[in-house]
């Protein structure tokens, strides 16, 4: 963009804006997309649950909300919000995460319950 300047000088102002990505390593942008989805899709502060899934998330990029740990009523209230990460949006232009309905199982808890499949998916339109 061009500005005037009162005296009549031309100044150049460059406009883009700089996410500051490109200094940031693939796994560590990966790594913060997963940590930010997770903090808005629980409403309960469980670092358990979220750690759990940060950590399967380094390792795969598909997570069954089945393999998920219950050991606290709070890991609980957080399992039932697990399709809350679906919802997740606008948060990354370069991922995304798939919510995939896999069946309905028994457990210890419930008397049945869905069972999901979490997706960390790199956006095709992403740069690699």
């Amino acid at each position: 963009m061009c500005v005037w300047h009162r005296h009549g000088r031309r100044a150049v102002i460059d406009t883009d804006v700089d996410e500051g990505l490109e200094s940031v390593d693939q796994d560590s942008r990966r790594e913060l997309f997963v940590q930010q989805s997770l903090d808005q899709a629980f409403f309960v502060n469980n670092n358990q649950v979220r750690t759990f899934i940060v950590n399967q998330f380094k390792q795969t990029d598909e997570v069954l909300s089945s393999e998920i740990p219950v050991q606290s009523a709070s890991d609980l209230l957080s399992l039932a919000h697990i399709v809350s990460v679906g919802s997740m949006d606008g948060i990354s232009s370069e991922y995304h995460f798939e919510l995939k309905w896999v069946e309905q199982a028994s457990h210890e808890y419930f008397e049945q319950k869905d069972v999901f499949s979490i997706r960390l998916v790199k956006n095709s339109s992403a740069a690699a």
